[in-house]
């Protein structure tokens, strides 16, 4: 189970667990209702850091995806400033979805 839980699986680990409880596996010993409670909550914990990884790479991936955006809007023939230029930032909703924010003007 450690090894699901480092390696991001935590879907394996919780489904490993729900084989344990009921004793399912041959061969390995059911654990003590106190064990499986907290081997419970190390996978819900692990849940929760896995999450905040992931949020925090999908904003990181949108900010940049919203760079390539503005920069796509560029035209290399075009003189002077780039229009997009100033799209440096990206809002990310809860969905995991983002779309490039203009900062506000002066």
């Amino acid at each position: 189970m450690e090894i699901h839980l480092k390696r991001g699986d935590v879907h394996l680990a919780r489904r490993l667990l729900d084989v344990l409880e009921p004793g399912e596996l041959y061969g390995v010993p059911v654990p003590e209702p106190v064990q499986l409670s907290q081997l419970r909550r190390t996978v819900d914990d692990s849940g929760s850091e896995w999450q905040g990884r992931l949020s925090t790479r999908l904003e990181r991936a949108s900010a940049l995806l919203a760079q390539i955006r503005a920069q796509n809007l560029c035209r290399p023939s075009r003189s002077g400033p780039c229009p997009g230029a100033s799209w440096t930032s990206a809002v990310v909703t809860p969905s995991g979805t983002g779309r490039a924010s203009r900062p506000p003007r002066p």
